[in-house]
C-alpha cells in the first residue's frame, strides 16, 4: 500500500475515533426533549437559591428563620416566574425532614410549610445523596407514589444533611411534561 494511501486510512480511522468518541461514548448524554432542558435549568436555579438561603437555618433552633425562609424562597421564585411545583425541604444527616414546604392554593401565602414530616432514612438513595459531593437525583417509590427527588448536600461549616426538591410523578410528567426517561438523563451538577 503506498505511503499515501495509508496516511489516509490512518487519517480517516482517526478522525472516525474522534467523532465516535466526542459526539457518542465520551459525552454526556442530552435531554431528550426541550422541556426536559428547561426543567433542569429552573431546578438547578432553585435548587442553588434554597442551598444558600436555608443551609446556614438548618439547625433545630433556627425553626423560626427556616420558615420564613422557606417562604421568601417561595415568593421570590413565584415573583421571577421561576417556581416550579415541587416541595422543598431540609433533612438532616439521617434522612429526616427537618421542614419542608410545598405549593398549595388554600394555605397562607399559597405555600404549606410543615415541621418534620417525611421520614426518608430508609431510602440508601437518600443517605448516599447527603454524604456524596455534588448533587444527586433520584426516584423513590413511597407509599405516597413515585417521588423524583433532587438533592444537595449541605456541607456547610461541618453541618450535615441536604437541601431536596421532591416532585410527584403527575407533576413532573404531566404538569412539566419531563418523561421518566428524561429525569433520569439529566446532569444535576
Amino acid at each position: 500500500m503506498p505511503s499515501t494511501s495509508r496516511k489516509a486510512l490512518a487519517a480517516l480511522l482517526i478522525l472516525g475515533l474522534v467523532w465516535g468518541v466526542g459526539l457518542g461514548c465520551g459525552s454526556e448524554q442530552k435531554p431528550v426533549s426541550k422541556k426536559a432542558a428547561e426543567f433542569r435549568e429552573k431546578a438547578l436555579s432553585l435548587l442553588s437559591k434554597a442551598k444558600k438561603r436555608l443551609a446556614p437555618l438548618s439547625e433545630q433552633k433556627k425553626h423560626e428563620q427556616l420558615r420564613q425562609a422557606l417562604r421568601e424562597l417561595y415568593k421570590d421564585s413565584v415573583d421571577n416566574e421561576q417556581a416550579l411545583p415541587c416541595g422543598v425541604g431540609i433533612i438532616d444527616p439521617s434522612g429526616r425532614a427537618i421542614m419542608g414546604a410545598f405549593p398549595d392554593p388554600e394555605a397562607k401565602g399559597g405555600l404549606m410549610v410543615v415541621d418534620g414530616g417525611r421520614d426518608y432514612s430508609q431510602y440508601d438513595k437518600v443517605k448516599k445523596a447527603i454524604n456524596t459531593r455534588g448533587n444527586s437525583h433520584f426516584t423513590l417509590y413511597t407509599s405516597d407514589g413515585t417521588v423524583y427527588m433532587i438533592c444537595s448536600p449541605l456541607n456547610e461549616s461541618g453541618r450535615s444533611g441536604a437541601v431536596c426538591l421532591a416532585f410527584f410523578q403527575g407533576t413532573l410528567h404531566e404538569d412539566l411534561g419531563v418523561s421518566e426517561e428524561d429525569f433520569a438523563s439529566l446532569n444535576f451538577n
